[in-house]
């Protein structure tokens, strides 16, 4: 039976925007939302992410997007002056596939790509198939065009026609493209001969390219895409808390003696009394090397893990969630400033107290509580959001 693989290419050195493709976009990687599209059409069997570094290939992981595997593309393809056809040709004569599998090309700087798109216009080159070689996303563009010499490209000025009964013309956005794999290899290109314009609605017309671009694709996507779609509560199964601003104040007493203390709630603790009995794990994160009185606590409280001294905090994360099998959209996380940060992105559920540092409140999807570190914030964030994913 012919398959149908979504290949969607990206790479680390991009110029316009630095890490584009992993930018936050409306609370997530901007790379997740077209894999997640991909990974959602039924009619797709596997999607692979070309990536060229470590760093991304840990990011699409994890997605934990059950169709989504990494596809790591050759060094000399991923350079400035590479084209998406020379990593589109590496994958498909590296590749398993039968000459007859179709090739879905997806481009990440298209968030507006949704799963019904793809589903349709797949259903669409299928019944075509006699008729069509290939298939490229278009959207129906009703402008007027014209030429530096002072001519009309598409219509006659003499006679304007009315909007409404104007087909118009038709505009490659570079949404996503489909081919079979040996019109690729035989042509060397993502189209080939006789190709089907799938028209995509007039709004889907942008892509991202520069800084520009950004905020006008995140309206457009909240307005049309991210409003309709009901976003799954994860389900939790660790809990990372920072220590310093969060389960405390943030503040320090030493004795004469040059001995600290720390003042922790006792509310919090009730609370995560709350999460061992629903049988939630529990991490506390410290990049302090003094941590006696800090230990000391975590195993009153029977905290399951304690990583201190520690300032690559979101590599600890990772190394934990894969020893115990838990994605990081199932890890609810708090933290109070910026070396919590990259932790709080890539977490499913993220908080931060109510005097929290800016750039950790102004992170997508944070939830801002309405107590101060060390003074109640993780048992609201426990009670209120944590408790009711259960």
């Amino acid at each position: 039976m012919d398959k149908n693989i979504a290949f969607i290419p990206i790479r680390s050195g991009s110029v316009g925007i630095p890490d584009k493709n992993i930018k936050d976009f409306c609370g997530k990687p901007l790379i997740y939302w077209t894999a997640k599209a991909a990974n959602d059409c039924p009619l797709i069997d596997e999607v692979f992410v070309a990536v060229d570094c470590d760093r991304y290939e840990q990011i699409i992981n994890d997605f934990n997007l059950p169709k989504v595997q990494v596809y790591r593309r050759k060094f000399e393809n991923a350079q400035s002056n590479s084209t998406t056809e020379d990593v589109l040709l590496e994958f498909v004569n590296q590749s398993f596939y039968f000459d007859r599998d179709t090739i879905v090309l997806i481009q990440a700087t298209s968030p507006l790509t949704t799963s019904e798109n793809l589903t349709d216009a797949l259903e669409k080159f299928k019944i075509g198939h006699e008729i069509y070689d290939s298939m490229l996303s278009t959207v129906v563009f009703k402008r007027f065009f014209w030429g530096k010499a002072g001519i009309p490209y598409n219509y006659d000025f003499r006679h304007r026609p009315l909007r409404q009964q104007w087909e118009g013309t038709l505009l490659e956005n570079g949404s996503f493209y489909v081919n079979y794999i040996e019109n690729i290899k035989r042509d060397k290109c993502r189209l080939s001969k006789r190709v089907y314009p799938y028209a995509l609605p007039e709004w889907h017309q942008y892509e991202i390219d520069g800084t520009e671009d950004w905020e006008v694709m995140e309206n457009i996507f909240k307005e049309n895409i991210l409003k309709y779609q009901k976003t799954p509560i994860p389900v939790i199964k660790l809990v990372y808390m920072d220590v310093d601003g969060t389960l405390t104040d943030g503040s320090v007493t030493l004795d004469i003696k040059g001995n600290e203390y720390l003042s922790f709630s006792k509310i919090d603790a009730w609370g995560i009394h709350l999460l061992r009995e629903k049988g939630i794990q529990i991490l506390w994160a410290t990049s302090e090397s003094s941590i006696s009185v800090i230990r000391h606590r975590a195993r009153k409280l029977k905290i399951n893990y304690f990583i201190y001294n520690e300032h690559e905090k979101l590599a600890a994360l990772r190394k934990l969630c894969t020893q115990e099998k838990i994605a990081l959209e199932n890890v609810a996380g708090i933290g109070d400033d910026v070396n919590d940060y990259e932790v709080l992105n890539a977490v499913g559920m993220k908080a931060c107290p109510a005097n929290a540092h800016t750039n950790i409140r102004n992170i997508s999807n944070m939830i801002i509580l309405s107590r101060n570190g060390g003074k109640g914030a993780v048992r609201e964030f426990i009670d209120n959001f944590i408790l009711k994913s259960c």
